[in-house]
């Protein structure tokens, strides 16, 4: 794994996500995987780590190594296109990428089409998702 390669975690903040205590999971999954960037930080197995909040906008989140993550605020719908403009701005073009979306899958049946048809022409990008609630 090169020190270069870059994993994204996306975290849904749509309205969907209020049901069932959906975005307090996704709270203690990103710092689950803040902590583990933490104790892996001197082999670099995670490589860059990049944190996205994700909804009607998508944009970056600053989450210290040591403060408390508080909850997030969640409204709106899923919507793809600013999604995939985070994306590229983070890995353009070629570029390798790691994506690991916590989501519950709510989305409106042209965005998945949207990132179907992205993902196929970004050979570079991995993508898993974490079914929330």
């Amino acid at each position: 794994m090169h020190d270069t390669q870059t994993l994204a975690v996306v975290a849904d903040c749509s309205g969907s996500m209020r049901e069932l205590g959906k975005s307090m999971l996704v709270r203690n999954l990103l710092a689950y995987v803040r902590e583990c960037k933490r104790l892996n930080d001197r082999s670099r197995s995670l490589g860059q780590l990049r944190f996205i909040s994700w909804g009607t906008e998508a944009s970056e989140l600053e989450l210290g190594q040591q403060e408390e993550l508080r909850s997030f605020a969640v409204s709106g719908s899923a919507k793809m296109d600013p999604l995939l403009a985070l994306l590229e701005e983070i890995a353009p073009g070629d570029a390798e990428l790691r994506v690991l979306v916590l989501s519950d899958g709510h989305l409106a049946s042209s965005d998945a089409l949207a990132f179907k048809a992205w993902r196929r022409k970004k050979p570079g990008v991995s993508v898993r998702a974490i079914a929330v609630g």
